[in-house]
């Protein structure tokens, strides 16, 4: 007796393995996906100020009387000075080079963190275009990023459900939970991939400002979602 309770439930032990492994192949795996385009609300600028002389004078317009010029000009802009920042200043090889020739012209730069690219152009215009060795797009954000980042990946993973939905009907069979989720593209790395493209270009300050040579364009955001679910 004992020997056919053994044989039982050794048997129905056989049964549920055979019964779950055939559950866990009854699955669809699919990709769901989703894009938005977006538009860089913070430019970061470079700017890099420089030395001159007033014409047919030996009267020096200094680094100091540039700098001043340009926090005026932030503060009619509505721009917090913070958000102005000191790239590069070398004061004692400039002490050397001035004191070793007169003429020498010190320069400073600058990373300016800007709401809006359009303000460049009042910012500048406050400071004589001689004044104005260069401007430089360096690099682009957008304040929201984290909202739109979360937003695209739900809107990704429901595309993939509705996928996984009529396909799974196609063939008479009911949708079951989701098994396995997993992302395969982060939006911020293809964002940054996009802005990043654009910097580096030089805009001269002395025939147009930056922000009439800016092309500013809006920026595409995509997020694809890995899912599996079970089949009934």
């Amino acid at each position: 007796m004992k020997k056919i309770i053994l044989l039982f439930v050794a048997g129905s032990v056989l049964w549920t393995s055979s019964c779950s492994e055939k559950s866990a192949s009854e699955k669809i795996e699919v990709v769901g996906s989703a894009e938005t385009e977006v538009t860089p609300d913070i430019v970061y600028v470079g700017i890099s100020l420089r030395e001159y002389f007033v014409s047919g004078t030996k009267q020096r317009v200094s680094i100091e009387i540039l700098e001043t010029k340009l926090l005026s000009s932030l503060q009619s802009a509505g721009i917090d000075s913070k958000n102005l920042l000191v790239n590069n200043v070398a004061s004692y090889q400039e002490y050397y080079n001035r004191k070793r020739d007169p003429q020498f012209l010190a320069g400073k730069q600058y990373r300016l963190k800007l709401p809006d690219v359009k303000k460049l152009d009042a910012i500048l215009a406050a400071i004589d275009p001689r004044g104005v060795q260069y401007t430089q797009i360096e690099g682009y954000d957008y304040s929201n990023l984290d909202t739109i980042k979360k937003n695209l990946k739900i809107k990704a993973l429901k595309a993939a459900q509705a996928k996984a939905l009529y396909l799974t009907e196609s063939i008479n069979k009911e949708l079951g939970e989701a098994i396995e989720i997993s992302e395969l593209a982060e939006p911020t790395q293809q964002m940054n991939r996009q802005m990043n493209a654009g910097n580096g270009a030089l805009y001269e300050a002395v025939e147009q400002s930056a922000a009439s040579a800016v092309n500013f364009k809006s920026v595409k955001l995509s997020s694809q979602i890995r899912a599996v679910f079970e089949m009934k």
